[in-house]
């Protein structure tokens, strides 16, 4: 069985940058008995309202936009890069149509109500604080229209980092 410990946000050393964009991360949201998860490489860490936060956004004819607006928890988990497969059909595949877990072998954990995975290498845990839809009116640079053809608006989560998991060796 593998272990995790709970460290501060400023021992995590994730480089918001490289780990969304080259690394990607699987963010989730449900029960143990009843989730779903989807591969990001869109979102941020910073500090809001003097908390440490995630910001996730999906769109909302995603599967997990329902997961998201049900429960009050989300994680977001970041692997190492043997899983970049699985990573990739969880960002491809949807979770109306296949369960993910089980094509993907990714061995699901539950912590008071938030799922992640034991194959992970770092866990957020996630608390929802706020939620803000996206507006095509407040985009200022025009070329962030083209990232919705089908005007398909992120919704845009904020979560309080309440926990940070890290593998132990």
């Amino acid at each position: 069985m593998c272990k995790f410990k709970s460290i501060k946000p400023d021992e995590a050393k994730i480089n918001p940058f490289s780990t969304l964009k080259n690394e990607w991360g699987l963010l989730t949201a449900g029960s143990i008995e009843d989730f779903n998860m989807m591969t990001i490489s869109w979102g941020y860490f910073g500090m809001m309202w003097n908390k440490p936060v995630f910001g996730a956004v999906v769109r909302p004819n995603r599967f997990t936009y329902e997961y998201m607006e049900r429960n009050s928890l989300f994680t977001v988990s970041f692997f190492p890069p043997e899983f970049k497969a699985e990573l990739e059909f969880c960002g491809t595949k949807s979770g109306r149509d296949v369960n993910k877990a089980f094509e993907t072998s990714f061995d699901p954990i539950d912590n008071n109500g938030a799922v992640y995975f034991s194959q992970a290498d770092i866990v957020l845990i996630c608390k929802k604080i706020c939620f803000q839809d996206f507006d095509p009116k407040n985009f200022i640079d025009p070329e962030i229209i083209n990232h919705y053809p089908e005007k398909q608006y992120h919704r845009l989560y904020i979560g309080e980092i309440e926990k940070i998991l890290k593998k132990t060796k």
